[in-house]
């Protein structure tokens, strides 16, 4: 079965290779992609940032420096529903103990029972609020958001979202897979899951907190926001 899947990952490379020398341009939103395909076709792959539209927000955080972090996606999405209930069930004892009054308040439709019967363990520390018809006063509310994806693929824009709100994140390299941030500058970006209630600590120190989120906007402004994504077009198409 490996020989046979190495065998097809072969034959599309040298598809995707094939058609990208038929362009003039190519265009993709993932940096690491786009260095791949590049080096498969010998020519230049432009990055594009995906545009998100809705109009920029002002910067209006209304967080009162409690320890509430958010984790946000689908619950039926196998890599949101697997992470959160490892990171839960791994992880979030040892955070208890480190940030007593610690809450996560978990946003998403659809939780499996699994994670329903799991977070009856923590009745004080996870809160399972499902579908929210606004994510303002969650995330403008909130400490940081905790994006501990052990797997997955794609840009994930409910990280592009939070950095519109001015939202701190730690996530691993999945949660910020796209996603042109700079490690513990903009976004804080840890792989291993035992170091999150480090972050998470360290955040809870409004100074700290306020850099990263300033940072964090800052990088939507420049980056994701209508006028931005616009204007970057706009160089890539020449027009």
């Amino acid at each position: 079965l490996k020989s046979l899947l190495s065998y097809e990952s072969k034959l599309v490379a040298k598809s995707e290779a094939a058609q990208a020398r038929i362009f003039p341009d190519n265009l993709l939103i993932n940096k690491s992609e786009a260095q791949l395909l590049s080096s498969w076709c010998g020519r230049s792959v432009h990055v594009f940032p995906p545009y998100i539209s809705s109009a920029t927000r002002p910067y209006k955080r209304s967080w009162d420096g409690a320890p509430v972090f958010v984790f946000l996606g689908g619950l039926d999405v196998p890599h949101n529903a697997v992470s959160l209930e490892n990171f839960i069930d791994g992880y979030l004892p040892k955070i208890i103990e480190d940030i007593p009054g610690v809450l996560i308040r978990v946003i998403g439709k659809n939780p499996a029972p699994s994670l329903v019967e799991l977070v009856k363990k923590f009745p004080l520390h996870v809160r399972v609020e499902g579908y929210v018809d606004s994510l303002d006063e969650v995330l403008h509310g909130a400490c940081a958001m905790l994006v501990p994806l052990l797997f997955g693929s794609g840009v994930k824009l409910k990280t592009i979202d939070a950095l519109s709100y001015g939202l701190p994140i730690i996530a691993t390299d999945f949660g910020v897979e796209g996603v042109g941030v700079s490690t513990n500058h903009d976004c804080i970006v840890e792989n291993d899951l035992s170091k999150y209630g480090y972050w998470m600590e360290k955040l809870i120190d409004p100074n700290f907190n306020q850099q990263i989120s300033r940072n964090s906007y800052e990088l939507y402004l420049n980056n994701y926001s209508k006028s931005s994504v616009i204007n970057q077009y706009s160089a890539i198409f020449r027009i």
